[in-house]
C-alpha cells in the first residue's frame, strides 16, 4: 500500500519540477562546507538535492519508490530501496561521514528511532542535516482558529484529501528534542518562510509577507513564522 502511494507522489509534475522549499533546501546544503568520503540521502527522491555531492563523495541515496530511485541513479546516485519505517539501513555502521534527511521524519511512524539508526551510520563526529515542517507556524494556527485542518507544508490539502500525509507533527522544540535524545549535537540552524505565497487565500496579503521576510521575523521568531526548520548537526 505504501509503496503505491509514494510510486504515485513521485510522478507527480511538482515533485519533479521543484518548489521553492525544495530549492530552498538544495540552496542551504550546498553552501556548507561538507567534507568527508561518503554521503547518504535518506528520503532522496529523485536526488535533485544529492546529485549535487557525486563530484565530491561516494553519493548513496534510499527511498520507498522506484520510480524515483531510478531518476536519482541515472544522476550518478548509488541507489537502494527501502521503507524507512522498517528503521533499518542497508549499510554498516560508522560508514557515512554526512547523512541528509529532508522532510522525511514526518512520515515515519518512529521518528526516534530511524534517527537513532542515522546516528549509528555516521563516523565520530560525522554530520547530519535534518528538515520538518514546523506544524505550529502562523498560517496553520490561523486556520486552526478558524476550525480547519491545513497543514500549509503539505500539498495533501491542495487536492481536497481527506487525511494529512504528515503523520508525526514537529514544532522547533520537539525537534530539538528528539535530536538532544538521538544524541546529535546542532551547530546550525536555518527557518523557511516563502518569498512568494503560494496559497490562493493569502496571496492577497503579499505585502505582508513581503514585510515579514524585510525585517527577517522568521529567524526572529522561528516557533511562530518558520513553515520549515532546517539543522545541521554534529554526532555526538
Amino acid at each position: 500500500m505504501s509503496d503505491e502511494y509514494y510510486e504515485h507522489y513521485w510522478e507527480q509534475d511538482h515533485i519533479q519540477t521543484g518548489s521553492p522549499h525544495l530549492v530552498w533546501k538544495k540552496t542551504i546544503v550546498e553552501g556548507l562546507p561538507l567534507s568527508g568520503k561518503r554521503l547518504l540521502d535518506v528520503g532522496c527522491g529523485n536526488g535533485f538535492i544529492a546529485a549535487s555531492f557525486v563530484d565530491r563523495f561516494e553519493t548513496y541515496g534510499v527511498d520507498i519508490s522506484t520510480v524515483a530511485l531510478k531518476a536519482a541513479a541515472e544522476k550518478g546516485i548509488r541507489t537502494a530501496a527501502i521503507d524507512a519505517n522498517q528503521m533499518e539501513l542497508p549499510y554498516p555502521d560508522q560508514f557515512f561521514d554526512v547523512i541528509i534527511c529532508l522532510d522525511v521524519l514526518e512520515h515515519v511512524f518512529d521518528p526516534l528511532a530511524l534517527t537513532k539508526e542515522i546516528h549509528a551510520k555516521l563516523v565520530p563526529q560525522g554530520t547530519f542535516i535534518v528538515c520538518v515542517p514546523n506544524i505550529l507556524n502562523l498560517f496553520n494556527r490561523i486556520h486552526f482558529l478558524r476550525g480547519e485542518f491545513v497543514d500549509v507544508m503539505d500539498v495533501a490539502h491542495r487536492t481536497n484529501a481527506l487525511f494529512s500525509e504528515h503523520i508525526r507533527l514537529f514544532s522547533k522544540s520537539t525537534l530539538e528534542t528528539l535530536l538532544d535524545q538521538a544524541s546529535f549535537k546542532v551547530t546550525q540552524r536555518y527557518f523557511y518562510f516563502p518569498q512568494k505565497f503560494s496559497e490562493t487565500s493569502w496571496k492577497k496579503v503579499q505585502f505582508l509577507g513581503d514585510l515579514v521576510n524585510a525585517l527577517k521575523i522568521p529567524q526572529r521568531l522561528p516557533t511562530l513564522f518558520a513553515l520549515g526548520l532546517l539543522y545541521v548537526c554534529q554526532k555526538s
